[in-house]
């Protein structure tokens, strides 16, 4: 959408999207630390970031799409943008899953093993230490601010790169320094998943792969 001659590339951005989603799954999954989706996160959107946009979220969609005030014109462009941005999540889901394998973890009896890939668990943190107390509240709270920065950080370096004309590496290096940020300050409370599609896909998949999981805990 704010990419020049963007509506003449939107098949290609919309795939784009897709595999890019995909990527950020598996890397999401794979290694279950922020830095490795913020260095993905960084690194497509200084590749491919003038074809689609460099989106894969659909908070950043949004924002882009706000911004740039083409409520009309730009509403098709949003909607297949955010549904393939949620199918690739999926994809992802389901490519790890046929090509996981199980490993055991050391020093324990008896022997236990975890998957990888693996699915990223979507029960928040403080969830989990507060024995089961609500905290609803707090989960909303932290992903809505980590949401709202990481959204305003891509807006601005957008702005400071079509606008200021600043270089693309430079406008794009406080993206993955937000997520870290985002993550080891809100990361122990709801997780800082801060992605929708990646969200949204996680609990589909959760919920259509629980049954199958014979020890009762995610697939």
């Amino acid at each position: 959408m704010e990419v020049p001659g963007g509506s003449r590339f939107m098949g290609p951005a919309i795939i784009i999207e897709f595999f890019g989603s995909m990527g950020l799954m598996l890397c999401v999954n794979i290694k279950q630390a922020w830095y490795a989706p913020a260095l993905f996160y960084f690194m497509f959107y200084l590749m491919l970031g003038r074809i689609s946009g460099g989106h894969i979220n659909p908070s950043v969609s949004l924002g882009v799409y706000t911004q740039q005030r083409k409520y009309i014109a730009n509403l098709c462009y949003l909607v297949l943008l955010v549904i393939a941005q949620v199918l690739g999540a999926c994809f992802a889901l389901a490519f790890g899953f046929l090509l996981r394998v199980s490993l055991p973890v050391p020093n324990t009896d008896p022997q236990t093993y975890y998957f990888i890939p693996d699915v990223k668990g979507m029960v928040p943190p403080i969830l989990e230490s507060a024995d089961g107390n609500p905290a609803y509240g707090q989960v909303m709270l932290a992903e809505i601010i980590g949401g709202m920065i990481f959204t305003m950080t891509v807006l601005y370096a957008k702005r400071f790169q079509y606008h200021y004309r600043y270089d693309r590496v430079v406008s794009a290096i406080p993206i993955p320094i937000a997520l870290i940020g985002i993550y080891q300050t809100f990361g122990e409370i709801s997780g800082s998943d801060l992605n929708p599609a990646t969200a949204l896909a996680s609990i589909l998949w959760q919920n259509l792969t629980y049954q199958y999981d014979k020890n009762g805990k995610w697939s």
